[in-house]
Order: C-alpha cells, then sequence, then structure tokens
C-alpha cells in the first residue's frame, strides 16, 4: 500500500527546494548576469531589470500558505461547533 502523505512530504519539500533556487536566482543572481547573454530571452531579461516583483512574489508565497492554513483551521472549528 503507498503512503501517500510521504509522498506529499517528500514532493513538498522538493518545491520548497525549487522555489529558494529561483527565487534566489531572480532576487541576486540575475542582477549579476551580463546583459549580451539575455538579450535573446523575455523572461531573463524580465527576471535581470525587475526591482519590484522579484521581493513581493517571495513575500506572498509562504504568507498565502499561512492563510490556507488559518483557513483549514477554522474550517474545522466550524465544522465540529
Amino acid at each position: 500500500m503507498v503512503n501517500y502523505t510521504k509522498i506529499i512530504g517528500i514532493l513538498l519539500i522538493l518545491l520548497s527546494y525549487v522555489m529558494f533556487i529561483f527565487f534566489s536566482y531572480w532576487i541576486v543572481l540575475s542582477k549579476f548576469q551580463n546583459s549580451t547573454n539575455v538579450a535573446n530571452n523575455d523572461i531573463l531579461t524580465f527576471l535581470q531589470n525587475d526591482r519590484h516583483f522579484c521581493l513581493i512574489f517571495p513575500i506572498i508565497v509562504p504568507l498565502s500558505f499561512i492563510f490556507l492554513y488559518f483557513r483549514y483551521i477554522h474550517y474545522n472549528i466550524f465544522k465540529r461547533a
């Protein structure tokens, strides 16, 4: 029998690693890249020239998980009342 809780836990850990690497690249490393390396790619150009969204997206992701957790807790309290 497959333990889905363990699989979901491993997937969440892997997703958090991928998001950490992506946001680290977006906030720090893309600013030091040469403009000639990213001239043909619109996404990399956006990541390099961005000054606002690179800081707000890493803040929104954990906050959304916190609000989803609070919604789950309040739903369970309301359901059992």
